[in-house]
């Protein structure tokens, strides 16, 4: 729904999980140049019993790496388009704002940032896991923009009636927008630089 730009792009997706969707993208008609995958553990080799599939039948140029290490080698300004669909798995709270400033100096200036994550529901602080227990959609809005994005797009997703509830209880002083978002998807983006 937030309608990156694929076309022609050098992709990388952080927490690619089996690399699938990147193997995708690659074979679409309008396709990705190249498509580079990092992730904890490498599910495609059938490890954790993920389903292990052959990386080298995908078309064109590939990348997975079982190891989040690698995100410092990649030198900046390096991709088109930066996905990642559980920010909160792949950095913990430690490495927050360090990980949103890496992903940023990782796109190229004028390129696209789509970050999935979930929003806490006052449970505690947790180490991973959605938002950390307590960020909100402000809170999420606030880190992006101080890592260097423009916000282009948001989605939210939210609660149901009993998690709303119990987000209400641990959050007495958020407003019900902020207690009812259960996830918010960003699209960002890295503004050209003077």
């Amino acid at each position: 729904p937030m309608q990156p730009t694929v076309f022609g792009a050098d992709v990388l997706e952080v927490g690619c999980r089996d690399g699938r969707l990147l193997a995708a993208l690659l074979a679409q008609n309008e396709s990705a140049r190249s498509a580079t995958g990092v992730e904890r553990i490498p599910y495609w080799s059938g490890e954790s019993a993920g389903p292990a599939w052959h990386t080298s039948d995908a078309e064109g140029a590939l990348e997975l790496h079982g190891d989040l290490r690698t995100l410092e080698a990649f030198d900046p300004d390096s991709f088109d388009l930066i996905l990642c669909r559980d920010f909160e798995s792949v950095f913990g709270l430690d490495d927050l704002e360090v990980g949103l400033r890496r992903l940023y100096d990782l796109a190229r200036p004028g390129g696209e940032c789509i970050l999935h994550v979930g929003c806490g529901s006052g449970d505690g602080v947790e180490a991973f896991g959605s938002g950390y227990g307590f960020l909100t959609p402000t809170s999420w809005t606030m880190l992006m923009m101080r890592a260097g994005f423009e916000i282009d797009a948001r989605r939210v997703s939210w609660r149901d009636e009993v998690q709303h509830a119990r987000a209400t209880n641990r959050l007495p002083f958020s407003s019900d927008d902020e207690r009812l978002a259960s996830s918010v998807t960003f699209r960002l983006l890295r503004p050209w630089e003077a």
